[in-house]
């Protein structure tokens, strides 16, 4: 997950910079991969824990302009071109989670990133992840870093004195949980199991897009620590509702009905109904929806049996709409829930 400005902006005084490379990269579809990065040759990424991040970067990414502002107040950019049109390229520097988990970094050095390609207000593609997209690793493989990992999105700084542990992400808002849940698992089998219950929540578009759903399934069956993994997709087809295989719907809306809520475009027009004001919107949207659904092997009760009040910390990641919904949720049924955000 990328967030953050240029440089500086997150990542206060900069450290050093370095030439990482690419080493492995795989598209899961035209706006989402999955790249692992080794550090510049003799030098190792400094130690991480779960849930961190580390800025990224390249010297030729696509530069943007502030160009006024848009109706609501918030800046309006614009590519930045020269006197021929020609857009202008120069260096960026952002900030992504990293997906894989420390022992992973300690075992082969590398480190792993789930990306998709961003979209601003107004159309642009995301400036450093549209380099990162389209980037042929046959044929150009670097990628610089700054050699400082951070961030406080861990267990240990957010649910500290919780015994059940519950992470809703969407999109490449996995990874952070991804990272965590690898650790988890590996942890386990090597003799320090954590005993907390944990359960995943990963929504994503398509069944292709839900990156790491194999290596999840199989942690799950392991049964090495008490975790299940809930994956759902938005736009299902007619052979995701066949099968049963992964659930549907929004991942605030899956989450909504396990704790026995109204799906969120039920509560909207129910809301515009009692105070008289745009219910056909709301009616339009909720006609939209897709009506949320666990997948076959999972009941409500089963994993609503996960998330007692009072013991359990709800952790959201990704789309920030989904977050803020998802927050209302978790508040409505009484759950602590904090969040990644920059």
């Amino acid at each position: 997950m990328a967030a953050g400005g240029d440089d500086g902006d997150i990542m206060g005084a900069m450290p050093t910079r370095r030439a990482g490379t690419i080493v492995y990269k795989r598209d899961l579809s035209s706006i989402l991969t999955i790249f692992r990065v080794v550090p510049e040759v003799g030098y190792a990424f400094p130690p991480s824990v779960a849930g961190q991040y580390i800025a990224l970067g390249r010297d030729d990414a696509p530069l943007t302009k502030r160009d006024g502002e848009w109706p609501d107040g918030r800046p309006r950019y614009v590519e930045d071109t020269d006197d021929t049109g020609a857009v202008r390229t120069g260096r960026v520097v952002r900030p992504y989670t990293i997906a894989s988990a420390p022992w992973e970094q300690e075992a082969y050095g590398y480190l792993e990133f789930y990306v998709v390609l961003e979209l601003s207000r107004g159309g642009l593609s995301g400036r450093l992840s549209s380099v990162l997209l389209r980037m042929d690793t046959d044929n150009d493989r670097q990628l610089t870093y700054v050699e400082r990992i951070v961030g406080t999105f861990t267990l240990a700084e957010r649910a500290g004195g919780y015994d059940h542990v519950v992470m809703v992400g969407s999109g490449t808002g996995l990874a952070p949980f991804i990272s965590m849940v690898k650790q988890l698992h590996n942890d386990a089998v090597t003799g320090r199991r954590d005993d907390r219950r944990f359960t995943l929540i990963h929504a994503n578009r398509t069944h292709e897009e839900l990156a790491y759903h194999a290596e999840l399934l199989e942690i799950e069956r392991a049964h090495a620590l008490d975790f299940v993994y809930l994956p759902t997709v938005s736009r299902p087809t007619d052979r995701d509702r066949a099968a049963g295989l992964v659930g549907v719907g929004r991942g605030n809306n899956v989450l909504r009905s396990v704790l026995g809520l109204p799906a969120a475009e039920e509560a909207a027009l129910a809301a515009a109904r009692a105070a008289g004001s745009g219910i056909d919107q709301a009616e339009h949207a909720l006609e939209r929806s897709v009506r949320p659904r666990l997948p076959r092997h999972l009941t409500l009760e089963t994993v609503r049996s996960r998330m007692p009040p009072g013991r359990t910390m709800l952790l959201t990641c990704g789309n920030a709409r989904a977050m803020a919904d998802i927050e209302v949720a978790a508040r409505e049924a009484g759950l602590d829930t904090d969040k990644e955000e920059w």
